[in-house]
């Protein structure tokens, strides 16, 4: 509720998300197991009181209505210009040395470990470029949204969708999120239309079939 440029904005969203993950990494990253995904939730749950206590800024559980612009061509092409050097960096990243030292470390942190490669500084690297271009994206969201609330951009839902999408389409293929958030997107219109507010309870049953039974099928 700054005043700021949608440009603007976005620029300082990238570098503040950058430093807010460089901060959390070095303490999460020692947790395991239940502690990590404890440690995780909690933080959604801070960030989300955080943002209801700081109503100036926020506008508290009340929101923000976003202005954006009304040429929808220019809109278009900003969201398509989005992706494609989103894409394109994962892409570029993927076949740097960087990139083949992080699927070394999905794949088998212990055999990454023997080999050199420094799998907690990794983990930390990861974290922060995956935030930087998740922060990128945000005027997407807000485009499609024009409103947003605390409990929204920290509830569940919000937190789940981007790792289900990457599932769906196949963790390891570079086009496969891009799959997976066409996919995704076209089954939530759906649920919408037909369901209304039960539509969480079926996207819950589509999120945890996504878990049980396709496990063996993605990556």
């Amino acid at each position: 509720n700054a005043g700021a440029p949608v440009l603007g904005a976005g620029l300082a969203a990238v570098l503040l998300t950058a430093l807010f993950a460089a901060a959390i990494s070095y303490p999460f990253f020692r947790l395991r197991g239940p502690y990590y995904a404890l440690a995780t939730f909690g933080l959604l749950k801070l960030c989300e009181e955080l943002a209801l206590t700081l109503s100036g800024l926020t506008g508290g559980s009340g929101g923000l209505a976003i202005s954006w612009p009304e040429n929808l061509v220019q809109t278009y092409f900003l969201n398509v210009g989005l992706v494609g050097c989103t894409v394109l960096t994962v892409g570029l990243i993927a076949r740097s040395r960087f990139g083949l030292s992080l699927v070394s470390i999905r794949e088998d942190e212990q055999v990454a470990r023997a080999f050199g490669v420094p799998v907690f500084w990794g983990k930390c690297a990861a974290l922060l470029v995956s935030a930087a271009l998740a922060a990128a994206l945000g005027p997407i969201y807000l485009g499609d949204r024009l409103y947003i609330n605390p409990g929204e951009m920290f509830g569940l839902e919000t937190a789940l969708m981007p790792i289900t999408m990457a599932m769906l389409g196949g963790s390891g293929l570079l086009i496969g999120p891009v799959v997976g958030v066409v996919f995704l997107s076209l089954v939530q219109e759906l649920l919408w239309t037909q369901l209304g507010v039960l539509r969480l309870a079926a996207l819950g049953l589509v999120l945890a079939g996504v878990g049980l039974f396709m496990a063996n099928f993605v990556g």
